[in-house]
């Protein structure tokens, strides 16, 4: 049997608490003191506060240890004689500790927003319910509770509650590893997760619930890379529309529900929630669901003919995940799109050129992008389908449109073969 005395977070730089941990046969019971201490007052190998002027609550401290040294040596005794001799089982020791000490002050009996996943929870209802001041988005919510998720995930993994005053530069490592290896996230997807994870951290600092401000470290930093996505060109698309898909229905919605997408430049959770009223007189007005921003979009040949084939609405739709999944098998009817093409991916931490068939990268939202760029490429001004698309700078825009060296060689061609006062 053994007792000893340990600290949460023994490298904290802020106070951790103080806990009692009570080893015998191998089995182990944790009892969490009241009082926290910051680790520099803390004598390791004494297991006591240091005797030291700096923190003059020492002697409360140290008396309350060897008298709870006392109780818990004193509880096991007695437990154990109720028990005619056997060793106590660990929740039966807990009980025991409670009914004579009062309730552990176990991190289950702990204000949970102390905690950063409780803190997290309390931060996602803040938002859900308006009472952080500013409108949340549905979108922007999944993504906090995606990231809330993850972080369960590691606690589950590590077998390990997290405190904020655990948030430094390990735990950034050992996180972003654990994302890469457990779920081969890409990196911008996991800094998706750390810009989210920051702004919870930041909110629970204004709210004094920790002090620690390593988030706000250059070390601590949101990962970004360029995103390797694919367009399909207007050549591309007319194939698809070609498709004959009569004896597959499910394909062909898909199908016609995705090129609506490619030619309005509507994201998929507004394409999908297309009605009849949003249509009118040749032109479709929309407010995003992303962004909150109204749009108003011309009706293309193309969704015309879509729109002339359900009777004046859009194509029933499914969900975004199994719509993924159908377009990969109907682009993968296309000997073009079966051809592989370089990309680079972030494999194991490392950026890395890979070879991989085209119609594998093509999901609902390369629908937006299509849209985006063979308009650009069409010579429609940046500004223009930036109103369509809903993009607030050019910046952004450029970067999010796809066009390789090449093609901007042969726009340019193009352009002084059609320009007169290039070539007189």
């Amino acid at each position: 049997m053994a007792i000893t005395f340990n600290l949460k977070r023994p490298k904290s730089l802020v106070p951790t608490s103080i806990y009692a941990r009570y080893i015998y046969s191998g089995r182990e019971v944790k009892y969490y003191l009241k009082e926290s201490i910051n680790p520099k007052y803390w004598d390791f190998k004494n297991q006591r506060v240091r005797k030291t002027r700096e923190f003059p609550q020492y002697v409360e401290i140290n008396a309350f240890i060897n008298k709870l040294t006392t109780e818990l040596e004193s509880i096991f005794r007695n437990l154990r004689n109720d028990l005619h001799g056997r060793l106590p089982l660990v929740d039966e020791l807990k009980k025991a500790i409670d009914d004579r000490l009062g309730t552990a002050r176990s991190m289950s009996n702990i204000d949970k927003t102390s905690t950063l996943t409780g803190y997290f929870d309390h931060f996602i209802y803040l938002s859900e319910s308006g009472m952080r001041g500013i409108l949340v988005k549905p979108a922007t919510l999944q993504v906090y509770r995606k990231t809330l998720d993850h972080l369960r995930a590691f606690e589950k993994k590590t077998n390990h509650q997290l405190t904020f005053d655990e948030i430094d530069q390990e735990f950034y490592a050992s996180f972003l590893g654990y994302l890469r290896a457990e779920h081969k996230l890409s990196a911008n997807t996991i800094g998706k997760q750390v810009k989210t994870l920051k702004t919870v951290l930041r909110h629970a600092l204004e709210a004094k619930k920790h002090n620690n401000r390593d988030f706000e470290s250059q070390a601590f930093k949101t990962l970004k890379e360029d995103a390797e996505s694919i367009y399909l060109t207007v050549d591309e698309l007319d194939k698809i529309e070609s498709l004959d898909l009569s004896q597959r229905p499910t394909l062909d919605k898909v199908r016609d529900a995705f090129l609506i997408g490619c030619y309005t430049g509507l994201r998929y959770s507004d394409y999908s929630e297309l009605k009849i009223e949003n249509i009118n007189d040749g032109f479709i007005e929309k407010e995003q669901a992303k962004t909150g921003q109204k749009v108003i979009i011309p009706v293309h040949d193309v969704v015309n003919r879509i729109l002339l084939k359900y009777q004046g609405s859009p194509p029933p739709m499914i969900s975004n995940q199994r719509s993924n999944k159908y377009l990969k098998e109907l682009c993968q009817m296309i000997p073009a799109l079966i051809q592989e093409i370089e990309i680079r991916q972030q494999i194991n931490g490392s950026s890395t050129l890979v070879k991989i068939p085209k119609y594998q990268l093509i999901s609902t939202h390369t629908a937006r992008r299509s849209f985006a760029t063979n308009q650009y490429k069409a010579g429609v001004p940046s500004i223009t389908i930036m109103a369509i698309t809903g993009h607030k700078t050019e910046k952004v825009f450029l970067n999010y449109i796809k066009i390789t060296r090449n093609e901007h060689a042969r726009l340019l061609q193009n352009i002084w073969n059609n320009s007169t006062s290039l070539n007189p």
